[in-house]
């Protein structure tokens, strides 16, 4: 299954960014293999307006079937869900694979 994570670095030792939308980087593990993706989302920290559906945006195409995060806009939230990903709240920045663990071990809820 493959993890969509918002992250403030590119290495797996970084904390969860508590910005979904203009998070600096998100992180696609997959729970299977261990593999690991970087989506770069700097163009969309800074923008105006619309970084939160762009960062969804972004999420959809990875192939994400699930989303950790801290918080979602709604729009972004209906975007997510409409796509089919399921969101679990995370209730505290955590690092990387401590949030990982948590899912592995179904102890997050799932945003509604």
């Amino acid at each position: 299954m493959k993890i969509a994570i918002p992250t403030e670095e590119m290495n797996l030792d970084s904390l969860i960014d508590d910005r979904f939308g203009r998070a600096k980087y998100f992180l696609i593990y997959d729970t299977e293999t261990k593999n690991t993706e970087w989506i770069d989302n700097e163009k969309n920290m800074n923008a105006s307006q619309g970084s939160g559906l762009k960062a969804s945006q972004s999420v959809i195409e990875s192939g994400a079937e699930v989303l950790l995060s801290v918080d979602v806009g709604p729009k972004s939230f209906e975007l997510l869900e409409k796509s089919g990903i399921i969101i679990y709240k995370l209730e505290k920045r955590e690092k990387i694979m401590d949030a990982v663990k948590l899912f592995e071990e179904n102890k997050l809820n799932r945003m509604r």
